[in-house]
């Protein structure tokens, strides 16, 4: 369990430990911050786009050497970043980077199916997520501990570090999960699996479910501290105060999630997540369109949208992940890449409309929440029933 949490923290950690190095890029590479959020942005893409090569070949070639082959480009791109001369060299370390570090999103999850089947995946991903929550919860105050006393490169020095430290750790102990004999005849399974996915019923379903709910997440975390700094005028400190609300209220979720899934199944725990979902999407908007500008008319939605998120989302993955055996990793793949894709554009709307208004925030927020519930309604229709629900 610590080197499959290792493994799967270290790709989402690194997506903003370096936010409080921004302005320091700015000065350091004499460019502006837009050029430096490309940082983020290529990165994002990096882990969405890496994904789904990782995916459907460790299906044919072994979860093992992948992971591998993954944390190595994640050392080396890392290792760029720290070494950078100029912006360009810097985002050619991120990309690098993201390329190496989604390799751990997707085998981790497909190692868990390996290990412990469909009935108690959902239960130790629940756990896993859990974890990572909190480790990249601190990682942007770990990013500036380190900012503030050694610089911004000392950031990417670190992760180095950490890479090397949890490559050396799967070198020794990482097994090869995937315990089939390799064939010739599962190689046109690279190209096919993808298309096999897209026209299962069950996969789409989750899939997307999945990829609403982290669209959602993101909207948040872009969206929150607009609303509580800019608009009602409440300091950095006290938002960083209030959002710790939201990361108790994923962490029971997901803790929930851990504990119960194994019991009743990826279905009734969906069912038991959508009301808490679906109830604070609702919420939030009626208290932002009623106008009390506190804290809790945001934090008390997000404290129920996030602890039935917490509840859901794992039992999504494990059930997505688990609807065909031959293309575990491919299906790991494929949903890791809709869930970041989701979270870009979801975003990118948020960015793109006016936020002199809470309006649109709870619109997105809600919007992909509830979209998400309807979705899974729609497709779960004349669905057959699986073992594992």
């Amino acid at each position: 369990m610590p080197l499959l949490v290792a493994i799967t923290a270290v790709p989402s950690v690194s997506v903003n430990i370096f936010m409080p190095s921004m302005p320091g890029l700015v000065s350091a590479f004499s460019t502006d911050l837009k050029t430096v959020y490309f940082a983020l942005t290529f990165y994002l893409a990096g882990l969405a786009a890496g994904q789904l090569a990782y995916g459907p070949l460790s299906d044919r070639f072994g979860r093992r050497p992948l992971l591998l082959i993954g944390l190595a480009l994640y050392c080396a791109g890392s290792g760029l970043c720290a070494a950078a001369s100029d912006i360009a060299i810097f985002l050619a370390g991120r990309v690098l980077q993201a390329i190496g570090g989604c390799s751990g999103l997707v085998l981790g999850r497909a190692m868990v199916h390996d290990v412990h089947g469909p009935g108690r995946a959902a239960s130790v991903i629940g756990y896993t997520v859990m974890v990572t929550t909190v480790l990249t919860g601190l990682s942007p105050a770990a990013g500036g501990l380190l900012d503030t006393n050694f610089g911004w490169y000392a950031v990417f020095v670190a992760l180095t570090i950490l890479g090397t430290a949890v490559l050396v750790a799967a070198v020794v102990w990482a097994p090869e999960t995937l315990h089939r004999a390799a064939a010739p005849a599962r190689q046109p399974m690279l190209l096919s699996a993808y298309p096999r996915l897209l026209t299962d019923r069950r996969f789409l379903r989750l899939s997307v479910y999945s990829a609403l709910l982290f669209a959602s997440f993101y909207s948040f975390v872009a969206g929150v501290p607009i609303v509580m700094i800019d608009l009602w005028g409440h300091s950095a400190l006290a938002f960083s105060a209030w959002w710790t609300i939201g990361s108790l209220a994923y962490i029971l979720g997901n803790y929930l999630a851990g504990r119960y899934s194994q019991a009743f199944g990826v279905e009734r725990m969906l069912r038991f997540g959508e009301p808490l979902i679906g109830g604070g999407a609702v919420l939030l908007l009626i208290l932002l369109a009623l106008g009390p500008q506190h804290p809790l008319a945001v934090f008390v939605p997000i404290g129920i949208i996030f602890t039935g998120s917490g509840i859901a989302q794992p039992n999504a993955i494990s059930g997505a992940i688990n609807v065909d055996v031959d293309v575990v990793g491919s299906a790991s793949a494929l949903l890791g890449c809709m869930q970041i894709l989701f979270g870009i554009v979801a975003v990118t709307l948020l960015g793109a409309l006016r936020l002199d208004t809470t309006a649109y925030f709870s619109v997105i927020c809600s919007g992909a929440l509830l979209l998400a519930i309807i979705v899974d309604r729609l497709l779960r229709s004349g669905e057959p029933e699986t073992a594992s629900d």
